[in-house]
């Protein structure tokens, strides 16, 4: 191998384009001779990534143990006694080498395909990669009939954080599974734990299911996740569990943790079910739990069903094990464009099924201004909510977005639909947005199922459990509701603390003053 450096050193003497002759020589697409000298200058135990031959050479060492070539030859010089253990950025790196504003004469064009996503299904990596605050510019992907498709391709064990993905002449096709960062997000064992964190992206993202603006998939069987102080801003399409920041997300079994804290997307997020502003759908089973908090999102969320300005639909399942899902400090405020059913300012659909006492979703201190826009089983909050003998919750929480459709249309939840002897509780809640429909409509929720009929007396009296909530006669143009009571926009702004006497109505008993902002008398509630 030295042999063959110090040939390539004389031909550099000799030719003045040797640097790309030298290139196509070595590969189609980089070249691959692992680097000779400190791998580690800063002995930090991560290898120095400084031009876009070292970021192709990622692949050949998937746990960054070494900097590794195509042909095998590692170098680790540098690394400290324990080792290397992932790779940093140590400066911004362009696709576009010669800045011509055309991807097609670059080594990396590969025939139009792009770059090889690193790492696959059965061979993951499994290491660190540190941005250090660097972009990666014109990341340009296009393989339509290939899954899981992103920078990377499967992480397992991983952390990627303090990086940004942008350029004109960025874009990631793919099928299912991706997302303009990773395509997947998996584990082999249990003690398994990887971290996305503040990774920003602007790629432009196609695909077909479980597509995500920054991460298309992230399914876990025992083990966790933490995606963490990420944003996207960007265009994400595709049919099926479509998010502006991840596609689906899957907690599937016992001691399974996935948390998506502090995320924001201001993307046009297009599908046709489970499409969501920030995640298509988030699914617990067997055990597993998803926590979602302080999620923001803007832009425009178009679909069929489940579609939702934050999320699309939330979903668990359980017999045997503790299952739950927790939506929390969470704001959308977005253009929601339903085709079909199950259209929500914040979420689109809330299912749950199991037996009572195993299955949990709760939705606190969040609200949506979003314009929502469906057919069947519209909210501002949430489109519809089924709950098949588990425990509901949603506190603290508003909507104050236009709603319209035609049939089970309300400024808070379009419909409740109720199987089994479920625990609802609706507690501290508002609506304020106007409220159009065609049949069923209401001010805070149009329509209560007890299985195919209305809800009997009794079930409220202990299963359904409505606490001090409201809807604005008056914006929302809507007299009557399923449940709630309906004020003035005088008597709902009037109050300066819970139960204020110098109002006409004392209302806002049991409401918080450390969770909300009561404002001058001319103002409504607000989150803290």
């Amino acid at each position: 191998m030295k042999v063959f450096q110090q040939f390539l050193q004389f031909l550099t003497t000799l030719l003045p384009l040797s640097s790309i002759l030298l290139s196509l020589i070595l590969t189609p697409v980089f070249a691959g001779a692992a680097n000779s000298g400190d791998v580690d200058l800063d002995n930090d135990g991560l290898i120095e990534i400084e031009t876009l031959e070292e970021l192709n050479q990622m692949r050949y060492n998937l746990f960054g143990t070494s900097l590794t070539d195509e042909y095998g030859d590692s170098n680790s010089e540098g690394c400290p006694a324990s080792g290397c253990f992932g790779y940093e950025l140590v400066n911004d790196l362009d696709f576009d080498t010669n800045g011509n504003g055309t991807l097609s004469d670059e080594l990396s064009w590969n025939n139009g395909s792009g770059w090889v996503p690193i790492g696959t299904g059965r061979n993951s990596f499994s290491a660190v990669f540190e941005g250090n605050g660097h972009t990666i510019k014109n990341l340009y992907i296009r393989r339509s009939e290939d899954n899981n498709v992103g920078f990377f391709s499967v992480l397992v064990n991983a952390t990627v954080r303090n990086l940004s993905l942008t350029g004109t002449l960025a874009k990631v096709y793919g099928n299912n599974d991706t997302g303009s960062l990773v395509g997947q997000i998996g584990n082999r064992n249990f003690q398994d734990s990887t971290v996305i964190k503040n990774v920003y992206s602007t790629i432009s993202v196609i695909g077909k299911s479980d597509v995500g603006g920054l991460i298309g998939n992230i399914t876990l069987w025992g083990s966790n996740t933490y995606v963490l102080n990420n944003r996207v801003e960007a265009v994400v399409q595709g049919s099926w569990y479509v998010g502006g920041l991840v596609g689906y997300v899957y907690s599937a079994m016992e001691d399974s943790f996935i948390s998506i804290e502090h995320n924001s997307s201001n993307s046009f997020v297009y599908g046709q079910d489970n499409v969501g502003g920030l995640a298509g759908a988030l699914l617990g089973q067997h055990g597993g739990y998803v926590k979602l908090t302080y999620g923001e999102t803007e832009g425009r969320v178009t679909g069929n069903s489940k579609v939702g300005g934050l999320i699309g639909r939330l979903y668990t399942r359980g017999y045997t094990e503790l299952n739950a899902l927790d939506v929390s400090n969470s704001h959308a405020n977005t253009r929601v464009i339903g085709r079909g059913n199950n259209i929500g300012g914040l979420i689109g659909m809330v299912e749950m099924y199991g037996e009572d006492g195993i299955v949990f979703i709760k939705i606190v201190k969040s609200y949506a201004s979003s314009i929502v826009e469906g057919v069947n089983n519209v909210g501002g909050l949430i489109g519809q909510v089924r709950d098949d003998d588990d425990s509901f919750t949603i506190e603290d929480s508003y909507a104050t977005g236009k709603v319209s459709g035609s049939d089970n249309v309300a400024g808070l939840i379009g419909y409740f639909y109720i199987t089994k002897f479920s625990t609802v509780r609706v507690a501290r809640t508002y609506a304020l947005g106007s409220v159009r429909g065609s049949y069923q409509t209401g001010g805070l929720v149009s329509k209560i199922t007890y299985h195919s009929s209305s809800l009997p007396s009794w079930y409220t009296d202990g299963y359904f459990r409505n606490i001090a909530s409201y809807w604005n006669i008056e914006t929302t143009r809507q007299t009557s509701s399923a449940t709630g009571t309906g004020y003035t926009s005088e008597e709902l702004k009037c109050p300066r603390f819970p139960g204020d006497s110098t109002c006409m109505a004392r209302l806002y008993y049991g409401w918080s003053s450390s969770i909300w902002n009561f404002g001058t008398p001319t103002e409504y509630p607000t989150l803290r």
